[in-house]
């Protein structure tokens, strides 16, 4: 495929995530019925459309390639992001888009139209989509708001920003959530968040909340279209921002759930 690099399989962090077995399983026994729109099994590919911090999603796609998945990085940052790589088809059949979204450039540039397009087809089409802060960061934008054809898809609102230790906790009714396998009630973690509330739609859930940063991850399942998650969290906008081992398993537990592993 041209454009992207596959990232090598590594065991270092195997045993990092081994409380994701039980989302991951179905993927390869094909015990659970796919939903509507999406391909027969669990397709276990994804696409990581990277931040401008130069190997920044390598901790990602570490913890991604551990848990079982296929990773590919893309090598044109999500700002640039055009369409190319080709996210669906016989060539690129992903089943989850990670869009990390971050850049260091200021004034920040808006992701192209065709981009932009290119996702929200993907994710009608029944394929999964994991977000970041930045989502939120970019729709929200004073003055020249960007996004504007993704914006649907965008799962919090947002009212500020949290730089420090953050503490995410799952609310009570999503303890047992795939999203949450692994897990514990709650934990901390430096990062830059986003601050503000769900965007109220039909399909979205509130599933952690925090003290410091409103609500943290939501989840949006509209079937036949594939599922969405919004993490709070700015990803490499703080240095080392994928390190954390429960921060990297939610991820790798949001890429199962959206791609139908559960």
């Amino acid at each position: 495929m041209r454009g992207v690099r596959r990232s090598a399989p590594t065991t270092a962090r195997l045993g990092l995530l081994a409380a994701l077995t039980a989302t991951i399983a179905a993927c390869d026994g094909g015990a659970a019925e796919p939903a509507a729109g999406t391909a027969a099994g669990c397709p276990k590919k994804v696409l990581i459309l990277v931040d401008e911090v130069p190997g920044g999603a390598a901790p990602l796609a570490v913890a991604l390639t551990a848990a079982g998945f296929r990773v590919t990085t893309s090598d044109v940052a999500a700002s640039a992001y055009a369409g190319s790589p080709a996210l669906a088809g016989e060539l690129a059949p992903d089943a989850v888009v990670v869009l990390s979204g971050g850049q260091a450039r200021t004034p920040h540039p808006d992701m192209p139209l065709e981009g932009q397009q290119a996702i929200v087809d993907f994710v009608a089409a029944g394929h999964g989509l994991v977000l970041t802060e930045w989502a939120a960061f970019h729709v929200a934008a004073e003055g020249t708001p960007r996004w504007q054809t993704l914006a649907p898809l965008v799962l919090l609102g947002r009212t500020g920003g949290h730089s420090g230790q953050v503490t995410y906790e799952v609310e009570p009714a999503f303890a047992s959530h795939p999203l949450w396998a692994g897990l514990p009630a709650s934990f901390s973690f430096t990062s830059t968040s986003n601050v503000g509330a769900i965007r109220p739609a039909p399909g979205v859930a509130r599933i952690a909340r925090s003290p410091q940063a409103q609500d943290v991850v939501a989840i949006r399942d509209l079937p036949p279209a594939g599922r969405v998650v919004h993490l709070a969290h700015a990803g490499n906008h703080v240095a080392h921002g994928w390190t954390n081992i429960d921060l990297q398993r939610l991820v790798a537990n949001a890429v199962g759930w959206a791609a139908r592993c559960d």
